[in-house]
């Protein structure tokens, strides 16, 4: 009785493939098995048959009786027994290294190792159903990188590696600021010369329709989000207003000179960035240098508590449980000396200068243990330095044309280039970088949410997102 016996597969003569493969296709030895090596280590079967843990070799053992029983036999010519058949587990795509490690669809399986035909410029991605050979220039579903998902509505097509964004909103107007929740993204309007500005919003379920939710503002720059209101600063009527997103559509002004004819100190002029946790409204007064709060739903006639005053031009704010921070510009005259700084938030204590003589700081941004924010000048940075000070700040992009928004979320920041017209992100703390957007116009105000990034084009007055 002869011995069922299959010899290598015919895939000929041996092919010589270019390129880093991007997947190993074991986890056991990268050696193929040896003739003669017996198989009866720790990892031997109950059949006598090569097994598969303890690190055994998958070679035939000597004495092993093939599935079709009768006499002993084995692989010779290094081939390994799977299954009950002698092939090479260096070129098998279904025993690729070692028995049943198949590299499934359209891969081969050269000197042990899963690959895409090189010349194909493909990528080896593991997804669902295995692994495939994919395109990363065009796939949708690996678009620039494995199991990178082009998602954003109305755009799901990969193009050179990146996946193409979408337009949200084209209201082909200036655009100063944006704010995104679970169903819906805001943004100010400033005044034009022919028209007042406005806080518009649109639902992501929407389609492409806008609603202009408060018309007839004073140059709303800055906005913020709460669960329940939408908060925004007047800069031409140093007012601080809130919208209620939920429980009616009440506005509700600190302080503005129509409002009980309270009068305005002048030196709360120019209000421009805006932030709020979950008592107080932050502002930013660019025009006279101070950085001031209010309680959330007061009457106008309550006055702002001034936190801080004498800065040069203000014109960034953020708050977390402890502290405000904010981002200086510095003087026309000399935008060098410019700077990031930190105080308790009920402006007790003494103000922290995280970053002295920063070149034109514009935007910023926070988490637990970080403070983060752009240069914007040309060329300029992208830095971040920890909260409270004590180490140099860590630059995470460099010779930029002009950095301006700026995002963070639990991995990465993420910034616009006004003069470079780019979109791009790095990992906290530094690495490579990767660009979402080319070719933009002039990308200013940036945001994110948990699948997506959305910023402002600010030449021709759109919003457009792209998947992270």
């Amino acid at each position: 009785m002869q011995t069922r016996v299959r010899r290598a597969l015919g895939w000929g003569a041996a092919v010589v493939l270019v390129g880093v493969p991007f997947a190993s296709c074991s986890s056991g030895s990268s050696q193929p098995p040896q003739l003669g090596d017996t198989g009866k280590g720790d990892g031997s079967a109950p059949d006598g048959t090569a097994g598969h843990d303890g690190g055994a070799s998958d070679a035939a053992p000597s004495d092993a009786s093939p599935e079709s029983g009768g006499e002993a036999g084995g692989c010779d010519g290094g081939l390994s027994l799977c299954s009950g058949l002698c092939t090479n587990t260096q070129t098998d795509p279904t025993n690729c290294n070692k028995c049943g490690n198949n590299c499934g669809t359209g891969v081969l399986c050269v000197t042990g190792v899963c690959q895409c035909v090189a010349d194909a410029g493909q990528t080896l991605c593991t997804g669902p159903n295995g692994s495939t050979c994919v395109d990363t220039l065009t796939d949708p579903n690996n678009c620039g990188a494995c199991a990178h998902v082009c998602q954003v509505q109305g755009s799901n097509t990969c193009v050179t590696g990146f996946c193409q964004p979408a337009i949200v909103a084209q209201p082909n107007a200036p655009i100063w600021d944006i704010a995104v929740n679970a169903t819906t993204i805001y943004w100010t309007q400033p005044n034009t010369p022919s028209q007042l500005g406005q806080l518009l919003q649109k639902s992501f379920a929407a389609g492409t329709v806008v609603s202009a939710i408060v018309p007839n503002l004073q140059d709303p720059r800055g906005i913020a989000l709460d669960l329940n209101n939408v908060y925004w600063v007047n800069y031409a009527d140093t007012s601080v207003d809130q919208y209620k997103i939920l429980g009616g559509n009440t506005i509700v002004d600190w302080p503005a000179d129509t409002d009980a004819g309270v009068a305005i100190p002048p030196t709360y002029a120019q209000p421009l960035s805006v932030a709020v946790d979950d008592a107080f409204v932050y502002w930013v007064s660019n025009g006279s240098g101070d950085i001031l709060r209010v309680p959330i739903g007061a009457a106008a006639t309550v006055p702002p508590t001034v936190l801080q005053s004498g800065e040069s031009e203000p014109v960034a704010i953020a708050v977390d449980g402890t502290n405000v921070y904010w981002a200086d510009q510095g003087t026309s005259t000399n935008p060098a000396n410019g700077s990031v700084k930190q105080k308790t938030k009920d402006g007790s204590g003494s103000v922290i200068t995280l970053a002295p003589s920063e070149p034109s700081p514009w935007a910023i941004a926070i988490d637990s243990k970080n403070v983060y924010w752009t240069d914007k000048v040309n060329p300029g940075f992208v830095k971040q330095i920890v909260i409270g000070g004590g180490s140099a700040a860590i630059t995470l992009a460099q010779n930029e044309g002009a950095p301006y928004g700026i995002a963070i979320d639990s991995n990465s920041v993420y910034w616009t280039d006004f003069d470079d017209n780019t979109v791009s992100k790095v990992p906290i703390g530094g690495g490579a970088r990767f660009q979402y957007a080319v070719q933009q116009a002039n990308p200013a105000a940036i945001a994110v949410d948990q699948k997506n990034i959305y910023w402002v084009n600010s030449a021709v007055g759109t919003i457009l997102e792209v998947t992270k």
